[in-house]
């Protein structure tokens, strides 16, 4: 069954969801590539590039079913940014830490059957290039053992000017196939060298779905 949220919130998403879908198709030019690679039922991660906070909303309302996310804790004091997380029934994780509290409700998402939304890089940059990612996704894809869908999106960080301009910005949605991580035995000794390996195997199945100038650190000369 789906990952448990309260009415209050099942009813934000049934109301507001298809909304903010039909304003973003009035505002944008959107563009989804690949829908034939999001899985049709089971438990699954999503990874995206961050580039603008418009990111994982685009990914939330473009995508077949609603997926849960997490998000940077202090996204929640941020005005009507905190007020939508909240309607949405975002998981708020600590950023510069290991946040085990939120990483374990994102593991209670997978364990629930549900889809999970997460930005590995965990900071949004406002211009095209990938930065170096954290390794939490690596352990709750690791721990979960569920399969990766890697997502990269282009255009978001045009929005603001593009509408100052009184013109509509083109988004575009590339969704990759969905991968599973080796399964390799951890221990004390070889856990992080592995966090890090499999985190930059992570990154780079999404800068796979990028053009060069956003792979930023993930394309081939930020890797040499």
């Amino acid at each position: 069954m789906p990952y448990p949220q309260p009415p209050f919130v099942r009813a934000c998403r049934t109301l507001f969801v298809p909304a903010f879908r039909l304003l973003m198709m009035t505002l944008c030019k959107i563009e989804v590539r690949g829908a034939k690679n999001v899985p049709p039922y089971g438990p699954y991660f999503i990874t995206i590039n961050h580039v603008d906070t418009l990111d994982a909303p685009l990914v939330v309302v473009f995508w077949p079913h609603c997926p849960e996310g997490l998000t940077a804790a202090e996204n929640f004091s941020r005005g009507v940014t905190g007020i939508l997380m909240r309607m949405y029934g975002a998981i708020p994780l600590k950023r510069r830490q290991f946040d085990r509290e939120a990483l374990e409700k994102g593991l209670d998402v997978i364990r629930a059957g549900s889809p999970l939304i997460v930005a590995p890089e965990g900071t949004r940059r406002r211009r095209p290039g990938m930065q170096a990612a954290k390794p939490g996704i690596a352990f709750l894809a690791l721990k979960a053992k569920a399969p990766i869908v890697p997502v990269g999106i282009t255009g978001t960080e045009t929005w603001i000017p593009s509408w100052k301009r009184f013109r509509r910005p083109h988004i575009t949605m590339t969704i990759g196939q969905p991968f599973c991580l080796p399964d390799e035995p951890l221990t004390r000794e070889n856990r992080h060298e592995k966090f890090d390996e499999h985190t930059t195997m992570i990154m780079k199945r999404i800068a796979a779905q990028l053009p060069p100038e956003y792979r930023g650190v993930y394309g081939d000369e930020g890797l040499s």
